[in-house]
């Protein structure tokens, strides 16, 4: 490093000389105090201190900022993931809700069948017992007095024959028309 400035300090020399302090002209600056330099300098540093704070706060906001960002970032994969999972839920009941109204529709179906069923056997049934009420109908109603013997059959069973002895036939009074 060449010492060629007027300045006696090194350092102001070295600040000069490698052009950190711009001025108008280096022979204004060369003519300027001490003082003049020092003054000056503290100016310098002042504005520095300010436009360092000034990017230190914007720094700060910035990290603020990106903490922010981070947190509506995680917000967001928060709300996706639940809104993943509410989906699939709807997925889920939506499949479930199918498969009750498939079984609602079987259980109809059957419901219908069995109701078919169930009236033709009532059907059947009362045919039969109207058939049979005309059937008594026809034979009449039997007279007072009048009645008829039958025999009861013999046991078929050999705990039926422990009841009575084999060949005994019972005489029943029925009433005949």
């Amino acid at each position: 490093m060449t010492n060629d400035s007027a300045f006696k300090d090194p350092l102001v020399s070295r600040v000069f000389n490698e052009g950190i302090v711009l001025g108008p002209d280096a022979n204004a600056v060369q003519k300027q105090s001490l003082f003049e330099m020092c003054s000056h300098m503290n100016s310098c540093i002042s504005v520095f201190n300010a436009n360092f704070q000034g990017l230190r706060l914007i720094a700060e906001a910035g990290a603020e900022a990106d903490l922010e960002l981070k947190t509506v970032k995680d917000s967001l994969n928060e709300f996706k993931n639940r809104s993943y999972v509410a989906e699939q839920q709807v997925r889920d009941l939506t499949q479930e809700l199918s498969m009750k109204k498939n079984e609602v529709e079987i259980l109809a179906k059957t419901l219908i069948e069995e109701l078919n069923n169930h009236r033709l056997t009532y059907e059947a049934w009362k045919a039969c017992c109207d058939d049979l009420t005309y059937q008594l109908n026809d034979l009449g109603s039997p007279e007072e007095g009048e009645t008829r013997e039958v025999e009861e059959q013999v046991p078929s069973t050999p705990k039926d024959s422990l009841d009575r002895p084999v060949g005994e036939v019972v005489k029943y009074n029925m009433q005949t028309d």
